[in-house]
């Protein structure tokens, strides 16, 4: 992390702990930002959701983004490090506050790529205390793209238990492409392990085949989106493009006809990797809901005993707004 100094208006002098100095080093004309007349970016002030969205165009696009806020707040400071996460893109904040300084330093437990101050010394100061605590405890985590080519690397999992837990609001998702032999979603309460849902390819003597359809659970959970981002159940809507997967990993794409919900009993489904982590899943209660097993065969939710190892999807990433990001959380 950087430490900047706008001296725009009073003289400032570069002083031990801060890296660049508004006014000298770097120069702000017509919303561009330069450094020692380079273009390296650009600046603006976000004052509404519309500015917020235009700033996060700019990931992958620009080398630094310099944002000023009409009235602080630290969604928005999340939002942007969330896109700009592994983009390349550089973010800097205009900070005014010791506050706002840890609160732009820490936020979603990557920070701001700088932190700009006016030479106010006390502002300074803790803006050093902030790039000081980073460079201690943060050690630079590089997230892979955790697609190689049209593949993605599976585990397997045990069941710990299954309980029904009452009745609640479940998705049908409803695809515009038939599904294989072998072929699912990923979807979990968490997305560090997600559990392979069969589609309804399989034949059953109660009601015939979906095999456009992935009966995904409970609207609370999350969703692999074509992109490796994640949605929420409740989010999906027709257009929208989520992730198959077979038993070997080989992954495609397919985008979404339909969402249908309806209420109807549910099973929560408990497991543990080979961490001894634990996870779950609410997934409705019905002899044609499938998951699959380590071995390979589908297994009906209604059948799963304790011991039984299914395939899972691992990830050691979290997640905000659905896309993947370096710092902790517990999903319990």
């Amino acid at each position: 992390m950087e430490i900047w100094v706008d001296a725009r208006i009073s003289g400032y002098s570069l002083q031990e702990g801060v890296d660049r100095i508004i006014g000298t080093d770097l120069t702000i004309e017509n919303g561009k930002l330069y450094d020692k007349g380079r273009l390296i970016g650009s600046y603006m002030t976000i004052e509404n959701e519309n500015d917020q969205q235009t700033a996060m165009g700019m990931a992958g696009i620009v080398e630094w983004l310099l944002v000023d806020f009409d009235n602080w707040a630290m969604i928005p400071i999340e939002n942007l490090i969330s896109a700009f996460n592994n983009t390349g893109t550089k973010l800097a904040a205009i900070i005014r506050s010791i506050p706002e300084a840890q609160g732009a330093g820490f936020a979603l437990e990557l920070g701001v790529d700088a932190l700009v101050t006016t030479p106010d010394k006390e502002l300074i100061d803790a803006c050093k205390i902030v790039k000081s605590i980073r460079r201690e405890t943060h050690q630079a985590v590089k997230i892979h793209n955790q697609v190689e080519k049209d593949q993605i690397k599976l585990s397997s999992s045990v069941i710990e238990t299954t309980e029904p837990i009452g009745t609640g609001d479940r998705a049908c998702v409803d695809l515009t492409v038939l599904l294989r032999n072998g072929e699912g979603m990923l979807v979990g309460s968490s997305s560090q392990s997600m559990c392979l849902i069969h589609g309804e390819t399989i034949e059953s003597e109660y009601v015939p085949t979906r095999p456009f359809r992935v009966n995904a659970g409970s609207v609370n959970m999350y969703v692999m989106m074509a992109d490796m981002s994640t949605k929420y159940i409740s989010e999906l809507t027709s257009g929208d493009k989520v992730l198959l997967v077979n038993l070997d990993g080989e992954t495609r794409t397919a985008s979404i006809g339909r969402v249908k919900i309806e209420h109807r009993p549910l099973i929560l489904l408990k497991w543990s990797n080979r961490n001894g982590n634990n996870y779950h899943a609410c997934i409705q209660q019905a002899e044609t809901v499938r998951l699959v097993s380590s071995a390979g065969k589908t297994v009906s939710i209604t059948e799963l005993s304790s011991d039984t190892e299914i395939i899972t999807y691992e990830s050691q990433t979290t997640r905000h707004i659905g896309k993947s990001v370096s710092s902790s959380v517990r999903e319990i």
